[in-house]
């Protein structure tokens, strides 16, 4: 269910896995919502900052590459009322990445993540002070 790559240095896990680990127990104290909680932040954090900071250099393309799924795994699999503004800066990163490759509509949804993480997070236009 969990293998290890050491040639590669990577840790590969079930799906089924992931699911049970990602889904609130009250009676499993390795599962409670806090928990879980402070997983999906470190995971979000780990992504943010394993991302290219140069995504219109192609020598990072396959980086990008190979950290999509996880984005895609962040969007499925995380409800949007539990978005941060990290989370809100890996859809931006990654939508901005699949724009300039040309998926459009695949980075739509990304942008869209990304904006309501951020108005949630931070308030929408309305409940902006004007200066």
């Amino acid at each position: 269910m969990i293998t290890s790559d050491a040639d590669t240095g990577t840790l590969a896990v079930h799906r089924l896995v992931q699911r049970l680990a990602r889904t609130p127990d009250l009676e499993d104290t390795h599962r409670s919502p806090g928990h879980i909680g402070h997983a999906r932040d470190a995971a979000t954090n780990n992504l943010l900052a394993a991302l290219p900071r140069a995504m219109h250099d192609p020598a990072t393309w396959p980086t990008w590459r190979a950290l999509l799924p996880h984005a895609d795994a962040l969007i499925d699999n995380i409800a949007p009322d539990t978005d941060t503004h990290l989370t809100a800066a890996v859809m931006g990163a990654a939508g901005m990445f699949l724009d300039d490759q040309g998926l459009h509509t695949r980075a739509i949804r990304y942008f869209q993540r990304a904006l309501t993480a951020l108005e949630r997070v931070m308030g929408g236009v309305s409940n902006q002070r004007r200066i």
